[in-house]
């Protein structure tokens, strides 16, 4: 596998800020041929299991040989190691902090390095920003074609998130509030396949959502309804409102929804 040039970013950096343009700065003056291009840069702020979800459901729809940059990194500047694994895909560098789990569980880890090789990274490493100094330099270098081997030491013990399935007792599953996205739906961690044989209805705490619809307008403007969106996860919404916001849904605290299947069977 060759890479092709492409750099793909995905952080929580938001778009008021320039830390987005710099690392594109910073990837452009490395590898001048490379193609950058944007995943996301609204992932809430230091949330790294939704950072981890994001890149796991965006990274099968780039081409193989891309290489991708991805920082949601509360712990920037601590002991917390900076990772660079190259995989079946593609190359992916990142804190290693948990944010590749999901990932790599999809595609087949290669090998793995720490970026240790200081003649790949920007001169001077601040503390707050190795989205610039560590991040963007390394992958640049990566989709210029420097083996992963001359980027640092090989590692074999990469962080991993903890990740908890629904509850399910009899037909009644808790499903898990992953995150909200900018209109205010709310994804939980119910997939399809875990529910084959569909759902009768779902609620959030007294909000009734009945059962998932094709998609938001086969609901009255303003009514509950659940979709299974395009991550193939239990989503709750509010047609044409946003949910998150109705429930006072910050993003820092447990929400469970309820499921009730349409079967007992798995």
């Amino acid at each position: 596998m060759k890479p092709n040039g492409i750099v793909a970013l995905l952080t929580d950096f938001g778009v008021a800020d320039p830390f987005v343009g710099v690392m594109k700065g910073v990837i452009l003056s490395a590898a001048p041929g490379a193609s950058v291009v944007d995943i996301a840069h609204g992932v809430a702020p230091q949330n790294v299991e939704a950072g981890s979800l994001f890149l796991a459901y965006s990274a099968p729809y780039f081409p193989v040989g891309t290489t991708i940059a991805a920082v949601v990194d509360p712990g920037v500047g601590t002991s917390r190691r900076a990772v660079a694994v190259e995989t079946d895909r593609g190359w992916r560098v990142a804190p290693d902090n948990g944010l590749l789990t999901r990932l790599l569980r999809s595609e087949r880890r290669r090998a793995a390095v720490e970026l240790t090789n200081a003649a790949m990274l920007l001169p001077n490493v601040s503390e707050t920003f190795h989205g610039r100094d560590i991040f963007a330099p390394a992958s640049a270098r990566l989709a210029a074609g420097v083996p992963l081997e001359q980027m640092g030491e090989p590692v074999d013990d990469l962080v991993e998130l903890p990740i908890d399935p629904p509850k399910r007792r009899g037909r009644v599953v808790h499903a898990r509030v992953l995150f909200a996205d900018r209109f205010g739906n709310l994804t939980t961690n119910l997939s399809m396949e875990e529910a084959p044989g569909g759902v009768e209805q779902a609620s959030l705490g007294e909000m009734n959502f009945g059962a998932p619809r094709f998609s938001y307008g086969y609901a009255e403007q303003g009514a509950p309804v659940c979709v299974w969106n395009s991550f193939g996860l239990l989503e709750l919404a509010l047609n044409g409102g946003n949910l998150a916001a109705h429930i006072g849904w910050s993003g820092g605290e447990r929400r469970t929804a309820t499921a009730v299947l349409a079967s007992a069977s798995p």
